[in-house]
């Protein structure tokens, strides 16, 4: 069942369209985005590991804000880009963010059903296991306050603001001005997933990396996506193996619910989707009638079209 009801007709809003002042820049191109992506790729598995190595909370904060974030602002930087264009900066209602987190939550426990699939078929081997294992208990079992608040600051709060602005903000612009909106956001989410370098979570990241790009096109801001993606991974990190009582790896990969917790979740998620969905459609009526004092043509998929 597709949880997003009128793909076929979603458009990208005219918040994410170029403005006037923004026609006079050069858009950024497919050369910038495969280059940037390679570039942050090749900068995480030399730099980024050798950091991590050393330290891995530190390892992970410098990671993302200064190979993942940087490299984003120069390339838009150094054609004297807007960054609130190319990176959707956009606000929205408070209302927005809230119905944005409580979507995350049965989103998250249907994504650990896609994973526990994955995993009943395409088990992962042993020795990997045992070579995650030191990395997830430390940053999962902190010792004392200082190590949860990098742990929390690097998988939560940086990889949230940074890896967004690289793949929801600067390669998705770029494809959303070539491709269909929905292409555009599958794009991004393959390239979001592959980035990983975890084979046994693609197809999951995959499904989450398609809704966080479906909130940007659907607000026409990144910050929706900053919330969900904080929000997943704090789930997915540290509250639901906690709740779970998780001690291993091995546990942290044997996490599953009850098999009636997941229709539960399912139909709650198509619920708080159809009341977002509701929500920003009204939104952008009554921005546009606040704005003009009359309102205009609104598609179906609750964005409003100039005319």
């Amino acid at each position: 069942m597709n949880t997003f009801p009128q793909d076929e007709n979603l458009k990208t809003p005219s918040s994410m369209l170029p403005s006037e002042a923004d026609n006079n820049q050069s858009p950024p191109s497919l050369r910038e985005a495969i280059g940037l992506y390679l570039l942050c790729l090749g900068l995480m598995l030399s730099a980024g590991l050798l950091l991590q190595a050393a330290d891995l909370r530190i390892g992970l904060i410098v990671t993302e804000g200064g190979l993942i974030l940087l490299p984003t602002l120069y390339f838009i930087q150094k054609n004297r880009r807007s960054y609130r264009q190319v990176l959707h900066l956009k606000w929205v209602s408070p209302q927005i963010l809230l119905l944005t987190f409580l979507i995350t939550v049965p989103f998250r426990i249907c994504s650990f059903l896609v994973s526990a699939i994955v995993q009943t078929v395409f088990p992962m081997p042993d020795f990997i296991l045992r070579s995650l294992e030191h990395m997830y208990a430390e940053l999962m079992f902190p010792s004392n306050t200082m190590e949860l608040f990098l742990s929390m600051l690097g998988i939560v709060i940086m990889a949230a603001l940074c890896e967004e602005v690289m793949f929801r903000g600067f390669i998705l612009k770029v494809f959303l001005k070539r491709t269909g909106t929905w292409s555009a956001i599958v794009i991004s989410a393959v390239g979001f997933a592959f980035y990983h370098l975890d084979p046994w979570a693609i197809p999951e990241i995959i499904i989450i990396g398609i809704f966080l790009g479906w909130l940007v096109v659907r607000t026409g801001s990144i910050f929706p996506a900053m919330i969900a993606h904080a929000s997943f991974n704090f789930l997915g990190i540290f509250l639901l193996p906690k709740i779970f009582g998780v001690k291993t790896i091995d546990d942290f990969f044997r996490i599953s619910f009850p098999i009636y917790v997941y229709p539960i979740a399912f139909v709650i998620l198509i619920i708080l989707l159809y009341v977002f969905i509701e929500h920003t459609h009204s939104k952008a009526v009554a921005d546009e009638s606040t704005t003009t004092g009359k309102i205009r043509n609104i598609e179906p998929n609750g964005f409003y079209q100039g005319g």
